[in-house]
């Protein structure tokens, strides 16, 4: 097993010290970039201030916070967000996942799992909720909407015209 259980073939494969220490850089490489990762490196919230931190750039949250979006990293993305912020944090959110919604540990941002890489019906009632957030929660100029959309997001996300069916 590696030692961070990314690569499931560890013991297969390392059976030298210079294979060990490629499993080790390509482990490396790939913890980087997982969407957990890449939340915590980029987003900061001060909540003294209420204000959020991506990279550089500072969003004074004056209202609330919503978080919506899709794709494959989105859950993990969401739950990630979630602990970084804290549940008070955010005011509410919808995320369209491929995976199980119960994989993921959030409160205040739904995952709702969605075909992929088939777009289904029930991806077209989660993006039907998404876009009545503003109706629903009546969100103002104040509010600070922060959407999360990884790969996957086209197939997960689908909102065909009237008229035009999925099969189409």
């Amino acid at each position: 097993m590696s030692p961070t259980g990314i690569i499931k073939n560890w013991g297969q494969l390392a059976t030298s010290e210079l294979r060990i220490a490629a499993l080790e850089i390509i482990e490396a490489g790939i913890s980087r970039v997982m969407p957990d990762s890449i939340i915590r490196s980029t987003v900061r919230f001060q909540k003294s201030t209420r204000t959020l931190y991506i990279n550089k750039d500072a969003f004074p949250i004056k209202g609330r916070l919503f978080v919506i979006g899709g794709g494959k990293a989105s859950g993990l993305m969401a739950q990630t967000l979630e602990e970084l912020l804290g549940c008070e944090g955010v005011e509410s959110g919808l995320v369209i996942e491929k995976a199980d919604p119960q994989e993921f540990a959030t409160r205040k941002i739904r995952v709702v799992q969605a075909g992929h890489p088939v777009p289904d019906d029930r991806g077209i009632q989660a993006v039907k909720e998404v876009l009545d957030y503003k109706h629903k929660y009546g969100m103002t100029a104040d509010d600070l909407i922060l959407c999360l959309i990884s790969g996957g997001g086209s197939a997960l996300m689908p909102c065909p015209w009237p008229g035009i069916s999925l099969s189409d």
